[in-house]
Order: structure tokens, then C-alpha cells, then sequence
């Protein structure tokens, strides 16, 4: 019997030829992924996939969001495809019982609506709706960035262990979510977090320091990294999305030395992804996408929280976005930043003086700080209309003008969303 190649693997391979042969007409050269065209089968399984969703994509959106679609063909051909017994229905099954990806658009952007299935490993763990997050403090440093950008990542032993001992530390705390900022992971980790996730059953959300390939393009990914159990198999969702906006001064110093920005050479559509997952609800900014309000109020009623991963040294003017953002969408804010620049922070939607659960900055030696976001008491103050809410004895704040409360039953629901 052939040797069973679990879907991480898969989709961590995929991401690594996708960005590494994404060309400056931001397609994928020399692509060997449909090679295994040894069956009618296989055939009409390829030709199934909707245009724009498989490695011959338009353009670079296209093809980095076409990655965990393209990701389980792979999956199939190499672990059921030999099997007489499995045939097109069957591999739409399978698909559909590890993930389901919807795209919308909505005032032009891209919404990838990505509901993340799988049986559970631990009922209590799984079903419970309060989610307990980790943030990562730890100090991001210029000098690791920029070795990034010239292909040389410091990926010592020694920084090897402290990611080793955070994500440790927020399992042995029995952490759903650990967070890390922008730039602080070498992108050739992405296996070591990929495999961490699934044995720790800990979903990861963390910023990738600077990927250049060969043809002189850079690329800032944020990476989610979602556990799912199937079979006997614990395995995990592995997403890239590429940054909307790049700060002014990050694009300063990358074409300083002649990299290329994909969004400045096509005009790439911005893409955000509202995840699914466990029965709640969130979604992920990297840094200076906060500062677009139009990208802010993309998901208005539908998450329970937003986590934005940033290095960023203007903390005032951000402390305050993630202060109208928590109280104007109505969410919870998980946001981490490099310790040195400080704000991390776990923010939910009420009065000033206790906004903060989780806030910190600073410290010689990183860690983690957990806490608890208590999303069903969250939802179901927002049910409640307006007056009702007043009379709560809660420190929560009200929903603010034109909160969808049928969006809000829908996650009571878990409901999968259906945007217009």
C-alpha cells in the first residue's frame, strides 16, 4: 500500500513552487502540478475546476488564493486516485468534508469565505465557543528582516527553540489561538509551524518575514495555520494571503534594492478571509491594512473577533484605530506587535477603563500571554436590541447604527454566511 501523504504536507508544498515560480507576469512557470493526467477521471476532475481557480490563474491573487483548492487535488491524486473505488463524487466528498471556500466580492474586494471542517479530537475542546488566545511577545528584529530580504534568515537553532517554547507554553496553557507579529517567522518554517499546529492541535496565525524569489519579486504574507481532525488523522488548513498594502516606508526600503512589489506591477484585487472555524467566527489584518476604514468595516456583525498582526512603531495612532474598530465593528482585537514597540493587546467592545483584557509591552526574554475571549456572552448581548442592552448590568458597550442582528443569530446558528 503506497505511503499516506497527509494534506499539510501537501499544501505546504504547494505554497513553496507556487511563490518560488510566480513569474513578474505574476504566473506560475513550469507548472508540473496537473502531470498526473493518467485517468478519465483525473481529467474530468481538472477540468471541473473553475476557471481562475487553479495555478493558471490571471494573476498572483488569483493563484496564492487558488493554492489550498489546487492543494487537495494534489491530496487526492497521491492518496486515493489508485483506488477503483473512488471516483469523481467521491473526491468532491472528500474536498467538501476538509474545507469549503466561497468567494464574493464586496465593494471591490475579494471576501474568500473559508469554512474549515473535520471531526473533532476533543468534543469539549472543540464545541466550546469561548476561545482562549495566546499573543506572542517577542521582540521582531531589523537586523533578521533584512537578512530575509537577502535570502540569508536567521533560522538558528537558538530562535528555533524560542518559537518551539512559545507555542509549548501557549499549548501547555490550553490555548486555541497563538498570535505572532508581522515578519517575525522565517518563511522556510512554514513546515515547522505547519507540523506544530497539527500535533498540538493549535491553530497559528503569524507574519512571514520578507519572501523573495527569483525573479526579484517580495512578498509579505500573513500566514493561518487552522487544525482539523479526518479519519485517524489530525492534519491542518495552511493559507497564505498576501498584504493589501504595504506601509510607505516597507515599500521604500524593499525597492531601495530593487524588489519588486507584486501589487505595484498588476493590479491585483485586494483579498481579506473571513475563517469558519470551531463555531466562531474571525478574520486576520497585517499592520498598515488597518489603516484602510473602507477594509475595516468588511465584516460588520459577522466576526466574533479580528486579529491584526503588525511591526509597526506608530503605536498612538493605532491604539486608536483598534479602539474605534473594537467599539465600531463591534468585536473582539487581538493585536500583536513587536515587544519592543509594544500595544499588543486583547481589546473587547466596552468601556474605556476596561477595554483591555490583555495589554503589554516590553521585556528581555519573549513569552506568552493568554486570555479569554468570551464570545457566547458577547453574542448574546448583541441579539438584544438597543434598550435591552442598555438595562444589562455588563461592561460591554452597545452595538453601534445598522448592526445585522440576523447576522449575529447566524453565528449563534453556526451558520455559514452567504455575502450578497
Amino acid at each position: 500500500m503506497p505511503y499516506y501523504i497527509q494534506f499539510h504536507e501537501v499544501n505546504i508544498y504547494r505554497i513553496i513552487f507556487v511563490v518560488s515560480n510566480l513569474s513578474l507576469k505574476l504566473k506560475v512557470e513550469n507548472d508540473d502540478v496537473f502531470d498526473f493526467k493518467t485517468s478519465e477521471l483525473v481529467n474530468r476532475i481538472i477540468e471541473d475546476n473553475p476557471k481562475g481557480e487553479n495555478s493558471k490563474g490571471e494573476n498572483s491573487k488569483d493563484v496564492v488564493n487558488s493554492i489550498p483548492k489546487d492543494s487537495f487535488l494534489w491530496y487526492y491524486i497521491i492518496n486515493y486516485c489508485w483506488k477503483s473505488s473512488f471516483g469523481e463524487e467521491k473526491y468532491k466528498e472528500l474536498e467538501t468534508a476538509f474545507f469549503v471556500i466561497d468567494e464574493y466580492e464586496k465593494n471591490g474586494v475579494r471576501i474568500n469565505n473559508i469554512v474549515i471542517r473535520g471531526d473533532n479530537v476533543d468534543e469539549f475542546f472543540d464545541e466550546r465557543i469561548d476561545k482562549k488566545v495566546a499573543i506572542a511577545n517577542i521582540k521582531v528584529h531589523d537586523s533578521d528582516m533584512m537578512n530575509s530580504v537577502f535570502n540569508k534568515p536567521n533560522v538558528r537553532k537558538e530562535r528555533r527553540q524560542r518559537l518551539f517554547n512559545l507555542i509549548n507554553e501557549a499549548d501547555k496553557n490550553r490555548a486555541d489561538l497563538i498570535v505572532f507579529p508581522e515578519c517575525s517567522i522565517p518563511y522556510s518554517w512554514i513546515r515547522l509551524l505547519g507540523e506544530r499546529s497539527h500535533k498540538r492541535y493549535l491553530a497559528i496565525v503569524a507574519g512571514l518575514e520578507h519572501w523573495v524569489n527569483s525573479k526579484g519579486l517580495v512578498f509579505n504574507f500573513l500566514v493561518t495555520i487552522l487544525p482539523f481532525k479526518f479519519g485517524n488523522y489530525t492534519t491542518s488548513f495552511v493559507r497564505i494571503r498576501l498584504k493589501n498594502h504595504y506601509s510607505h516606508f516597507e515599500r521604500h526600503q524593499l525597492t531601495g534594492y530593487r524588489l519588486l512589489i507584486p501589487n505595484d506591477i498588476s493590479n491585483v484585487k485586494p483579498s481579506y478571509d473571513l475563517f469558519h472555524f470551531r463555531n466562531v467566527y474571525f478574520s486576520v489584518y497585517n499592520c498598515f491594512e488597518l489603516a484602510d476604514i473602507n477594509h475595516r468595516a468588511l465584516f460588520k456583525g459577522k466576526v466574533d473577533f479580528i486579529v491584526a498582526s503588525e511591526y509597526n512603531k506608530d503605536t498612538k495612532y493605532f491604539s486608536d484605530v483598534a479602539g474605534s474598530w473594537v467599539r465600531d465593528i463591534h468585536t473582539y482585537f487581538v493585536q500583536v506587535n513587536s515587544s519592543d514597540f509594544g500595544d499588543s493587546r486583547i481589546s473587547q467592545p466596552s468601556k474605556s477603563d476596561f477595554m483591555n483584557t490583555v495589554h503589554v509591552k516590553g521585556g528581555e526574554n519573549s513569552v506568552t500571554l493568554v486570555g479569554t475571549l468570551k464570545i457566547r456572552n458577547l453574542r448574546s448581548f448583541q441579539f438584544k436590541e438597543y434598550h435591552l442592552q442598555k438595562e444589562c448590568s455588563t461592561l460591554l458597550k452597545p452595538t453601534p447604527p445598522d448592526f445585522d442582528r440576523k447576522d449575529v443569530e447566524a453565528r449563534i446558528n453556526n451558520i455559514e454566511f452567504k455575502f450578497k
